[in-house]
């Protein structure tokens, strides 16, 4: 791996905890309580993510995809699904999309979630998370099923302006701009 792609690497998995610490601290602010950590922060699972992530060339389909991939790798100790949605929406933000929170579309949020706890438990096996001759039928089930699903809500929760969008920005382009500027706006409040 070059040096600078390397760089690129390591600023996406710092960036991408920064969300998380974000929400975790947000969340002791407004509850005085912390969420409990599950498992070990595992940032090798996003650096494989920004190395092979390929980019969709339609709005709903890379948001999806990319989403459903962040969240089903489960790298952080808590707070994954949050911290997708979060790092998604700056992403939209930044093509000039928005898109509905929590509290706007809580019904297709839940069914979401739902969903996508019972696949995330019960039928991804993580040990082959990225082994790409690992021949489970249910677990590549599993994740197309995950990605589906995704798609579904990202067509409920996406305000696509009237003007339409005519391109999508990569996700590395989007990376390296963030690293550019410093940082995302939530980081600077």
């Amino acid at each position: 791996m070059s040096h600078s792609c390397e760089k690129s690497v390591n600023h996406f998995v710092t960036l991408y905890y920064q969300i998380y610490l974000f929400i975790i601290n947000d969340f002791k602010r407004r509850t005085g309580e912390n969420l409990k950590e599950y498992k070990e922060y595992e940032p090798a699972y996003l650096k494989k993510i920004y190395v092979d992530y390929i980019d969709k060339s339609n709005l709903i389909d890379q948001v999806s995809q990319l989403t459903s991939k962040l969240i089903v790798i489960q790298a952080l100790p808590n707070a994954n699904h949050r911290t997708a949605f979060l790092f998604v929406k700056y992403y939209l933000k930044k093509q000039g999309v928005d898109m509905h929170i929590y509290r706007e579309k809580k019904r297709s949020y839940d069914r979401f979630y739902e969903k996508s706890k019972f696949l995330i438990e019960r039928e991804i096996n993580h040990l082959h998370l990225f082994n790409d001759s690992y021949m489970d039928v249910q677990h590549d089930q599993a994740l197309r099923e995950h990605e589906k699903s995704m798609k579904q809500l990202m067509k409920e929760i996406i305000i696509i302006p009237q003007s339409g969008i005519r391109t999508v920005e990569s996700f590395h382009s989007f990376v390296a701009s963030i690293n550019q500027s410093g940082s995302l706006p939530f980081l600077n409040q």
